[in-house]
């Protein structure tokens, strides 16, 4: 009964930090919380922010990558692993992620957006505009699909 204690005194003061954005505090007590349960979903998914908002990406994608293992529905940790890896320049890992998040059904706009983002950065200027022309579709306002919509008629696809 300890643990669970221990634990939930640990996840929540995380999660207070977390929410003013006190990531350093944040993550000193959510690392505590996974000492006690490793495994638990959440935690997991808020360290890997964590380090995602403290400027450590590579720390991040480890946290986001293993939320995504123990929890295969969860949309967010499958969208911000394609992020960051977008971010880290692994583009075939997010490719590979955002296509994950596509049967989820959430955020359609920004998933093709993040899908024609990385295939246009592999240079698959015909893919990327499939994605893009999705994007628009659901949603006219996104600017950074419009953007890249600009990009890639300069590439004449």
């Amino acid at each position: 009964a300890q643990d669970t204690e221990d634990f939930d005194f640990y996840y929540n003061e995380g999660v207070k930090n977390y929410d003013i954005d006190n990531f350093e505090t944040a993550l000193e007590f959510f690392v505590k919380a996974l000492e006690i349960e490793p495994n638990h979903v959440d935690t997991n998914y808020k360290i890997g922010n964590t380090f995602s908002f403290l400027g450590n990406p590579y720390y991040a994608i480890q946290f986001l990558l293993r939320t995504t293992e123990l929890d295969s529905s969860h949309f967010k940790a499958h969208f911000n692993t394609a992020a960051v890896a977008y971010e880290i320049l692994e583009f075939e890992l997010s490719i590979e992620y955002y296509i994950k998040c596509l049967p989820m059904n959430e955020s359609r706009d920004l998933v093709n957006y993040g899908l024609a983002a990385s295939y246009y950065a592999i240079g698959d200027y015909n893919t990327s505009k499939k994605y893009n022309d999705l994007a628009l579709e659901i949603n006219s306002n996104l600017y950074d699909a419009k953007t890249l919509k600009t990009m890639l008629a300069r590439n004449n696809t």
